[in-house]
């Protein structure tokens, strides 16, 4: 947003999607910060200073009273009406600056229409709870960041939890440690959505940061929670943190006034658009630079300048999130071969996701995060033709041709379909830890040829892991088993001989008492 002049007075313009950001921002969380305690009653909320004022859908309201000037409308409307905001620029930038969207401009002068006590632009932080297990828990819990980089940020002042609403409340101070900023996060959402907000009346100039003057680099992350993440993971409590709240930099110009030390800075933002946009900068159809990335202006500036991308997913909590063990990796690498084995009557199949998630309770977008290290593993089975793929929705598993074959038992004119040493294992492996005996196999064998669920044979174990310790004793055994099919099969007399069908038969036995 910006001043123009107008007819000779100033006046604040907007453009198109600063509207449309504006409408987008929660009417609940407006309510709050303007003092408001929003009651949910059904599918709506209606406020409980004021019951006759509903809010729909968290972006529109209407007050049944039919008192006030405007009595329904947007986000726009309430805050005209009960904000302070004298005309609808002016209630759009104040939204933007409530979403951490709005520009680092001058207020300008409102009219005092409004009650005083909703003025809502003077800095005033919310209560500090008693206890702070809401935060805790939610930062733990829902967001994977340990205790102890939470605590260390509670030891700062950095954050805390607020007594009305259980937000996080986080802090950024200048160099004296008045607090000159602070931002809202829920631990809970509403209407499916988080509610993130600043506390009317901050300064945008600063933001929530870590200073430690014995080290000259700097770390610039979008939020709190990425920083806390990258902490947690990468073990740094040297560097210096700045958290800008947002893709502009201004808390960073203002930082880097106030601590002159900095000699080099990293940019550990978001991997997105607009991140990579606020790095590199804008460029028009021909290559011209429209808009000045913050790589080349702080490199201009003197500084040494690199960019820290997360390693998977959109930022350092989504990769913090996503971080399993390797016990976990070759878990999953087992599951993808065994349910492949077990389902496909051709060699091939595609094992998705939300199948695993329902296998082993790793959820699908960790799962996804991981498919490079899960197919590292996966392609170490030697009963692979080929190497599996991640296609970006599925893994896509070829077994090799001792999986599916046909055998024709001497003078015998059918030719039956049976399943390769892979699916042979299984079925060992199945009547091992189920206890079947040689004939409950026989009932059970055309499931194999079928493809048999392996979902439904998993319900019956103690545990994945049952499973994947009865594969690695199947494979020390299954030499012997070998060992035995190749005696009978050598025991087999000439296709003229008289006791070819007896012989075949007894192959044919011997194979079913050990689920073949």
């Amino acid at each position: 947003m910006r001043y123009i002049k107008k007819d000779g007075v100033e006046a604040i313009s907007y453009t198109p999607e600063e509207r449309k950001k504006a409408l987008d921002i929660s009417l609940t969380a407006i309510a709050s910060a303007l003092g408001y305690t929003p009651v949910r009653a059904g599918s709506h909320y209606h406020l409980k200073e004021m019951d006759s004022l509903i809010i729909y859908n968290d972006r529109s309201w209407n007050r049944w009273s039919g008192k006030g000037n405007k009595t329904g409308g947007t986000q726009i409307d309430f805050m005209m009406e009960y904000g302070g905001a004298a005309s609808v620029p002016e209630a759009i930038k104040r939204l933007l600056d409530f979403s951490g969207e709005g520009m680092a401009v001058a207020a300008a002068p409102a009219a005092n229409n409004s009650p005083s006590r909703n003025d809502g632009f003077s800095m005033e932080l919310p209560p500090k709870n008693n206890n702070f297990r809401r935060m805790y828990a939610y930062l733990i819990q829902t967001r994977g960041v340990s205790q102890e980089v939470v605590s260390d940020f509670v030891h700062r002042r950095l954050i805390y939890e607020d007594s009305v609403h259980h937000n996080i409340v986080y802090c950024g101070m200048d160099p004296e440690g008045n607090i000159r900023y602070a931002g809202l996060r829920g631990t809970g959402d509403i209407y499916g959505k988080s509610f993130k907000m600043d506390v009317p009346g901050n300064n945008k100039n600063y933001g929530v940061n870590i200073v430690n003057k014995e080290s000259d680099e700097l770390k610039v992350f979008e939020s709190v929670i990425d920083c806390m993440s990258y902490i947690d993971m990468y073990k740094d409590n040297v560097s210096n943190k700045l958290i800008l709240g947002m893709v502009e930099d201004n808390p960073l110009v203002q930082f880097l006034k106030d601590y002159s030390h900095i000699k080099s800075i990293s940019f550990c933002l978001d991997n997105d658009e607009a991140a990579h946009i606020a790095l590199y900068g804008r460029h028009d159809t021909e290559g011209n630079i429209t808009k000045q990335g913050l790589v080349e202006k702080y490199k201009e500036q003197g500084y040494s300048v690199r960019v820290e991308v997360p390693e998977r997913g959109k930022d350092f909590n989504e990769t913090l999130k996503s971080k399993i063990t390797d016990q976990q990796i070759e878990e999953l690498a087992y599951h993808i071969y065994a349910y492949a084995a077990l389902n496909t009557s051709s060699g091939q199949y595609y094992v998705y996701p939300s199948e695993l998630e329902k296998l082993t309770g790793i959820s699908q977008k960790t799962i996804m995060m991981n498919a490079n290290q899960i197919l590292e593993v996966l392609n170490t089975y030697d009963e692979l033709l080929e190497p599996a793929v991640w296609d970006g929705e599925s893994f896509d598993v070829l077994l090799g041709l001792n999986y599916c074959r046909y055998i024709d038992y001497g003078d015998q004119t059918n030719i039956e379909f049976s399943p390769g040493e892979a699916a042979l294992a299984e079925a060992e492996m199945i009547q091992t830890n189920m206890g079947f005996s040689d004939e409950q196999m026989l009932q059970i064998r055309p499931l194999i040829f079928e493809g048999i669920n392996y979902g439904d044979m998993l319900g019956r174990f103690n545990s994945p892991m049952d499973m994947y310790d009865a594969r690695k004793r199947i494979e020390n055994e299954h030499h012997v088993l070998s060992e035995k099919e190749n005696s009978l099969k050598a025991s087999i007399p000439e296709e003229n001989d008289e006791r070819a069908e007896p012989a075949a038969a007894a192959l044919m036995q011997q194979k079913r008492r050990h689920g073949r």
